[in-house]
């Protein structure tokens, strides 16, 4: 067994084993980490569209692109994201692609090995129909009492602006480091709770071969969170500060 970091604070699940086992159902491959099984998370993960409709569950977010909810089992909260499938052509695409259920898992337990901070990861689905790969779905730990990123304005409490931004600021570091993008660098995709800031959103991820790569891809992580603040949602003090510390990190910043 492996002893795991505990990066969320009060977690029930510390220095457990990080080891993941497989489940099987009708149409339906799985995949969690031996800490969180039960009984209540098998059946969550043979049928994992169930947990949409049970009563206690809160739906965040729903488009043709994702649903996303949190739900409670086992005396803890849970936040589940299911990828929709949108047509036919977006099924036959999916036949080439990482499925970004396990892209959202295989990275979340990355991440906590090099001194990012994200959701900590349960389990992930993925469901085939004739040969194809339909939805998937990816379960992780509800971080309570957290503010996204882009609720953070030039009037917000300075020391949270000042750790956010240097938090943001480290996540690139460590990305160069360790030949990473994250794909979809925006504010909503940052969590900030009261002791930490959280790296969300993990889909569009990658590992690069070669650091030319990462560095193409890094640049344009950074024009994309710089866009926010610049168009976006235009806040002069965090833009202006976030270039300080981007470019202090040895960062081109356009």
């Amino acid at each position: 067994m492996t002893a795991i970091r505990d990066a969320t604070p009060g977690s029930g699940y510390a220095l457990l084993s990080d080891r993941a086992q497989t489940l099987h159902g009708k149409g339906l491959r799985t995949h969690f980490l031996s800490r969180y099984d039960s009984p209540m998370l098998r059946a969550l993960l043979l049928n994992p569209d169930a947990a949409f409709a049970e009563p206690d569950v809160e739906l965040l977010k729903t488009d043709i692109k994702t649903t996303l909810c949190t739900t409670s089992f086992d005396g803890n909260r849970f936040v589940i994201k299911r990828y929709n499938i949108k047509n036919t052509w977006h099924r036959l695409r999916q036949t080439v692609r990482p499925p970004r259920a396990k892209n959202c898992w295989v990275f979340a337990r990355l991440l906590s090995d090099i001194g990012i901070i994200t959701a900590r990861p349960v389990a992930w689905a993925q469901e085939s129909q004739a040969g194809f790969r339909g939805k998937s779905w990816f379960v992780c730990e509800h971080l309570p009492n957290g503010a996204r990123g882009d609720t953070l304005n030039d009037h917000s409490d300075p020391v949270l602006m000042e750790r956010t931004l240097r938090d943001v600021t480290r996540f690139f570091i460590l990305m160069r480091q360790n030949q990473l993008s994250h794909g979809d660098m925006k504010p909503p995709n940052i969590l900030m709770t009261p002791d930490q800031t959280v790296l969300l959103d993990l889909d569009a991820m990658r590992h690069h071969t070669s650091q030319v790569a990462c560095e193409r891809a890094l640049t344009a992580d950074i024009a994309r969170w710089m866009q926010w603040w610049r168009k976006d949602q235009p806040e002069r003090a965090i833009s202006a500060r976030m270039e300080t510390l981007l470019a202090q990190a040895g960062f081109s910043v356009n």
